[in-house]
């Protein structure tokens, strides 16, 4: 489910890994099969996502610090 999300084209070698489209703001709520909830926020304005699991305490990543988390985890695309 999605309240308010708004997803654009990014110009070449903007967003995440240079993807082609972008979220520029609102939330996607993920649930799976045993019923835990992932709520995740975008403010394109701070560069922000804000994560919150199960209701507990949201927590913030910059657009930077997902690039750098991925980076290493993925080692890039």
């Amino acid at each position: 489910m999605n309240q308010g999300l708004y997803v654009q084209r990014a110009a070449e070698g903007e967003g995440l890994q240079g993807r082609e489209d972008k979220v520029a703001g609102g939330s996607l709520i993920m649930t799976d099969d045993a019923g835990n909830q992932a709520t995740v926020s975008d403010d394109a304005g701070a560069q922000t996502l804000t994560v919150t699991l199960n209701d507990n305490a949201p927590k913030a990543f910059t657009y930077q610090k997902i690039e750098s988390l991925m980076t290493q985890r993925c080692g890039g695309f």
